[in-house]
């Protein structure tokens, strides 16, 4: 998530250059999620950003691009 969060610090045409490296994250990231005995370790807030970018991954760069 720490790369999702330096990825969202791009402008879209920039972003848009690590297309198969975003899919590569969503997909580990969704088989980390997945091992629920994982959850309790993450920082507050976490769950709600890791479901976004699964969900929704254009509205996790915008919502985070704009911290």
């Amino acid at each position: 998530m720490l790369t999702a969060a330096k990825l969202a610090k791009l402008s879209r045409k920039e972003r848009s250059r690590y297309e198969a490296e975003i899919r590569t994250l969503s997909a580990y990231v969704k088989t980390r999620w997945d091992e629920k005995a994982v959850r309790p370790f993450l920082p507050a807030g976490y769950g709600a950003k890791i479901r976004l970018f699964l969900a929704a991954p254009g509205l996790y760069f915008g919502a985070m691009s704009r911290r």
